[in-house]
């Protein structure tokens, strides 16, 4: 079941114009939005030396038609919460280039998180 709606909400998702992806290393798109995240300044903070992503990391990418227009990309984590140890979602990285989609990035990464059992998403950078 968990696996299925972590499918569903990976899916393509389109809103206002911007179609919204979770990618990875596997993705079609993979390509176009490692060179972005390259082009924005920001792969340290998401790639190693070979542009691969973590396994705990997820990338949200924003296109308008095939141009990428914006990522989000956080790792998962587990914390300490009391006695029990919990899922976290951290965002390290995150940039747009067209007006309105940093709500929509984080909202879909927001949603992706909690299907994969994190109770919070912060902002790390």
């Amino acid at each position: 079941m968990v696996i299925e709606e972590v499918q569903r909400n990976a899916a393509k998702d389109t809103r206002a114009g911007v179609r919204l992806e979770v990618v990875d290393n596997a993705s079609e798109n993979w390509p176009a939005v490692a060179q972005w995240i390259e082009r924005s300044g920001q792969a340290a903070r998401l790639l190693d030396e070979d542009g691969w992503l973590s396994a705990r990391q997820i990338v949200v990418a924003a296109f308008v038609g095939q141009k990428v227009v914006g990522h989000l990309g956080y790792r998962v984590s587990p914390v300490r919460s009391g006695n029990k140890i919990v899922l976290e979602a951290r965002i390290d990285s995150q940039h747009v280039s067209k007006s309105g989609v940093e709500q929509l990035l984080f909202d879909r990464a927001q949603a992706h998180a909690r299907l994969l059992g994190c109770r919070t998403l912060r902002r790390e950078y």
